[in-house]
């Protein structure tokens, strides 16, 4: 396991459309390809999150989830390698949120990798989403939202790191 600062997310600016960097969580909780399933299963339970990047030094790798863990309970000492997506979804800081949104919906995902200059800075999750609804931010979330909820995900991100792995 890599060392990490839980992080909240940043309130949004007062104006405008919110972007990543707005509701993004910091001080990502990351793990390494060879952190065991057992050890993977404790850290996202203590943390009380669903997932967590996978990266061998400063480069992602995958994604590892609760659900990728689940099959394998009874092999708590084999590595996450062994379980995790090999292909995330990612976007930049200055996205609009909404475009985060969009592309977890489309691709069915809980958490959207926010990466910038190569490096990991963040992640979206629903979590992150419901904060600005709860917060009463929905028209800064989707302004202008009649058409644009059902516009394709624009300068989206997909890497399928099994071709580098």
């Amino acid at each position: 396991m890599h060392p990490s600062t839980e992080g909240n997310a940043p309130r949004p600016a007062a104006h405008g459309p919110i972007t990543v960097a707005d509701i993004m969580t910091e001080g990502v909780l990351t793990l390494s390809p060879q952190t065991t399933i057992e050890e993977a299963a404790r850290a996202l339970n203590e943390r009380r999150i669903g997932g967590a990047p996978v990266l061998d030094g400063s480069r992602v790798v995958g994604v590892v989830s609760k659900s990728d863990l689940v099959d394998l309970v009874g092999d708590g000492s084999a590595a996450i390698e062994r379980v995790m997506t090999p292909v995330l979804i990612a976007v930049r800081p200055t996205d609009s949120a909404l475009t985060a949104v969009r592309l977890m919906i489309k691709d069915r995902v809980h958490r959207a990798l926010v990466m910038q200059d190569g490096r990991l800075v963040g992640i979206v999750t629903p979590i992150d989403v419901l904060t600005v609804l709860a917060r009463g931010e929905a028209t800064r979330l989707a302004p202008g939202s009649g058409d644009g909820w059902h516009a394709d995900p624009a300068d989206a991100v997909y890497v399928d790191i099994r071709a580098t792995w």
